[in-house]
């Protein structure tokens, strides 16, 4: 079984090696938006409209996307042919400072 992959600012590496400060304000507040597409016989099951939700819920809590939808693709899932049941995207804000 293949190690799962994490997309880290900018970086695509194993999840092992994935490190985020305590004192990011999305760690600490959960301030973020997450998406959850099923994968089933190695194929992402309706991608494109997961990316649209992903999409629509970070505009709704005036979060910026951080790639787009040909970015998150092309950085994961082109990558690989998937062995796992689900693919998460989770983005949180962590480059606003501690108020």
């Amino acid at each position: 079984m293949r190690e799962s992959i994490c997309y880290l600012n900018g970086v695509l590496g194993p999840l092992s090696e994935a490190k985020v400060s305590v004192l990011d304000r999305g760690f600490i507040f959960g301030d973020g938006v997450y998406e959850l597409v099923p994968v089933f016989d190695g194929m992402a099951f309706r991608l494109p409209e997961h990316l649209g939700r992903l999409r629509r819920s970070l505009a709704a809590v005036l979060m910026d996307n951080p790639l787009s939808d040909t970015r998150w693709t092309s950085n994961v899932l082109l990558r690989r042919r998937f062995t796992g049941r689900y693919i998460l995207y989770k983005t949180i804000e962590s480059h606003t400072p501690l108020n």
